[in-house]
């Protein structure tokens, strides 16, 4: 699993949501 921006952001994001 290759840790690309793309999904680094979206990680970051769905984290951002789940802190809410």
């Amino acid at each position: 699993m290759r840790a690309d921006p793309g999904v680094k952001a979206k990680s970051k994001l769905t984290d951002l949501i789940n802190g809410l």
